[in-house]
């Protein structure tokens, strides 16, 4: 089968073999296969079950470009520690642009391709789907990121195939959040008649009150709540961070807790377990039953303007969480000593954009007192004062008793 490439990727962009063979290292190790490599680098890697999906999403993009390319031109390509380029990373990424339309086009392409064993366990009769501009940008990072590791594992000194290549950058509009209304007003939603969704719904008002991934959400445990506090391990950055999460529980958030208490045992699980998958339908079937009995939740959203029911999902619970606290106190640590973020996450940047009611606070507190204003100011600075005093925890709780 010789498919023609030019009409999937340009004549600049499709493969040449002449012109991949600018850096030829010779490597200290007989194996030079990259793919075969790739095998030792998830072996000797630790990192999260979702880092390891990836990063096999990444090989079976690599093993599915050199099969197309192979097949579409006259050329023996592999990835080869020898010869692997930069021109082969840039028209990489460009297959991984547009492989759902090669896939479109030549559907018989996936039929003649072979994985190797250990890529096998990719899901049966699931075919590749579009990658959106931040997936491309994860999986390039990832790519680097692995042949580095290559370079420094097998001490191959010329192989820097990225170097001199500007790398992709993620692209991010105005997080999608809820309202403090609108977050109480599914809760108090009457769901009698649906009770199959009382669970979602209890599950991800929960997420809105203590900001939680759904990775972590199903693996909390009675011995994860102390108290008024709820205390675990991020399993997103648990590996390379070590730091625990501390969330101040309201009272609403424990009467959920207390609602599944008869159904676990002393160390039982807090909630009974969902997959991603059918959480995320159920929430929008909730979203969409409210709003179809309601005429609520159907905001547009988003620089495509979709209704707000038609975008619900998991992480709209933990985005929420984030901006309610962010309405009220823009401080990065305290929230991501909530949240579970890294230090240097640079997600906190996106709510700067969605926080007009915290900067008219200060506006309101910078402008000129009116009648009574000296007193009002006074109290001002000693509400401040106080404020200042208060510990990290203390901070923490105040906050959480302001959002419920």
């Amino acid at each position: 089968m010789k498919l023609s490439s030019p009409l999937v990727l340009s004549q600049h962009e499709s493969y040449d073999q002449s012109m991949t063979n600018d850096i030829s290292p010779t490597p200290t190790n007989e194996r030079t296969s990259i793919i075969d490599i790739a095998n030792e680098y998830l072996a000797s890697k630790t990192c999260s079950m979702a880092m390891r999906n990836s990063l096999k999403t990444l090989f079976r993009l690599m093993c599915r470009f050199e099969h197309y390319t192979n097949q579409s031109s006259n050329s023996h390509f592999s990835w080869d520690t020898r010869t692997v380029s930069a021109k082969d990373i840039q028209t990489f990424v460009r297959y991984v642009e547009k492989e759902e339309y090669i896939l479109k086009t030549y559907p018989s392409l996936l039929k003649t391709l072979q994985y190797p064993e250990w890529l096998a366990c990719s899901p049966k009769g699931r075919k590749p789907t579009c990658h959106s501009q931040n997936s491309i940008v994860l999986l390039t990072v990832l790519c680097k990121t692995f042949f580095k590791w290559i370079k420094n594992t097998y001490h191959i000194e010329h192989f820097q195939p990225f170097e001199g290549l500007q790398m992709p950058t993620s692209k991010y509009g105005e997080p999608i959040c809820l309202t403090r209304e609108e977050r109480d007003f599914i809760a108090g939603f009457n769901l009698n008649g649906h009770k199959h969704l009382e669970t979602v719904r209890d599950c991800f008002v929960f997420q809105c009150l203590v900001g939680c991934r759904y990775s972590d959400l199903f693996k909390l445990k009675n011995s994860n709540v102390c108290g008024d506090t709820l205390l675990y391990y991020p399993i997103k950055t648990q590996s390379h961070t070590g730091a625990k999460a501390e969330v101040h529980l309201t009272q609403y958030a424990k009467e959920i807790i207390g609602k599944y208490a008869s159904d676990i045992g002393t160390d039982g699980y807090l909630f009974p377990h969902m997959s991603l998958t059918a959480y995320n339908k159920r929430i929008h079937a909730l979203f969409k039953l409210i709003h179809d009995e309601t005429g609520k939740l159907g905001r547009s959203v988003g620089e495509t303007t979709r209704p707000l029911y038609e975008v619900a999902s998991s992480h709209l619970a933990r985005r929420t969480f984030i901006n309610i606290i962010y309405q009220i106190d823009p401080n990065p640590i305290i929230i991501s000593q909530m949240s579970g973020h890294a230090s240097n996450s640079s997600a906190f940047h996106r709510y700067h954009t969605n926080n007009t009611a915290y900067a008219a606070r200060l506006i309101e507190q910078s402008g000129i007192a009116e009648v009574g204003g000296n007193a009002r100011s006074t109290l001002v600075e000693e509400l401040i004062e106080k404020a200042r005093m208060l510990t990290k925890e203390e901070r923490c709780m105040l906050i959480q008793s302001f959002i419920r």
